[in-house]
């Protein structure tokens, strides 16, 4: 399936909670690849790895080595804070009869909205959800990709409890 590109309008401004019965209130949140504390503790056993092999080389004679290996500890600190700022990713979805709403808020704190009526958009899962696979709301042919960021078996259940607030929100608007 090829990818899809988020192509809903950005509703001006922040938006107003919905009124109504709530169907499904979420945030989306990508998860972590290792808690604080585990990054101390794996940068700390690092550390002192890289430092007492520099000193072996170092009374080796092969003094230049020791520059190498704190270039290592420094690029695997900045290959976890880069982690970890993508962590503060998130999406926050609001279903009620009234209307959908939608934000994705980036690490820097930009965010963007978006509104549709729960009448008039589809929620598609793609099954089997696979690595790749998508969970979409789709109106007037435009798509926007929700829970890129969540594994297959979250995509895939959060795909069907959107589903399933989208027709509880359609159900009391009949």
């Amino acid at each position: 399936m090829a990818a899809r590109m988020e192509t809903l309008p950005a509703a001006p401004g922040l938006p107003s909670r919905l009124s109504g019965r709530t169907y499904m209130d979420a945030t989306l949140a990508p998860n972590r690849s290792l808690p604080n504390i585990g990054f101390v503790a794996l940068m700390g056993t690092l550390v002192a790895a890289s430092f007492f092999a520099g000193i072996a080389f170092v009374s080796m004679g092969a003094w230049p080595v020791i520059g190498f290996f704190g270039l290592d500890v420094l690029l695997v600190w900045g290959a976890f804070r880069l982690s970890y700022r993508q962590g503060r990713l998130r999406e926050l979805v609001q279903v009620t009869a009234e209307g959908a709403q939608f934000a994705r808020i980036a690490p820097n704190g930009y965010a963007r909205h978006w509104r549709v009526a729960p009448q008039l958009a589809r929620v598609q899962v793609d099954r089997p959800m696979k690595h790749e696979g998508q969970v979409c709301v789709t109106i007037s042919g435009k798509t926007l990709v929700l829970g890129a960021f969540l594994s297959p078996e979250e995509r895939e259940a959060f795909g069907d409890a959107l589903g399933r607030a989208f027709a509880d929100a359609r159900a009391e608007r009949a």
